[in-house]
């Protein structure tokens, strides 16, 4: 009896094993999705403050370039806010593609390309693939596609190229 109290008590009493992984960490202060109104415009605008680990794909990206000197600026930055990559934003992507999609159809003799065969992620290496092309890459594609075609009509060779 005394050997199964006994036992008991150091079970008890021991902090959880960790095999390999980090420790236990306390709830973190920061906001891992950028903070206010504000102080997402002063992240667009240069001003890169305390970047997570954790934070949204779309602000790692945005602070990359900030960090590489590169301007982002507010209508940019705004478009790089909305969720990409936690599975929120799929179907704004999915909408985007699509519009890609059927604006290449309106070209005679354009290559048929689904929308849900773009590869919009690239290999990193061990099994990971980041997100690499957003949604605003082909609502801009599209909408310069139909621009096009506009000025200068569906069969100019510039159009096709």
């Amino acid at each position: 009896m005394k050997k199964a109290l006994l036992v008991t008590l150091l079970i008890a009493g021991s902090p959880p094993a960790l095999a390999s992984g980090p420790p236990l960490t306390p709830p973190w202060p920061l906001d891992p999705y950028g903070g206010t109104n504000v102080e997402r415009a002063a992240f667009h605008d240069g001003r890169v403050a305390v970047l997570l680990a954790r934070s949204p794909w779309s602000q790692l990206f945005e602070a990359w370039r900030l960090l590489q000197h590169l301007p982002v600026g507010a209508v940019a930055g705004a478009a790089l806010d909305e969720p990409c990559c936690d599975g929120s934003g799929d179907t704004a992507l999915e909408t985007a593609q699509k519009a890609w999609s059927d604006a290449r159809r309106l070209v005679p003799g354009a290559p048929r390309l689904e929308w849900f065969s773009l590869d919009t992620e690239r290999d990193i290496g061990n099994f990971l693939r980041v997100p690499n092309c957003f949604a605003d890459a082909f609502t801009t594609a599209a909408q310069t596609l139909h621009d096009r075609i506009t000025d200068h009509g569906a069969d100019d060779a510039g159009v096709k190229a």
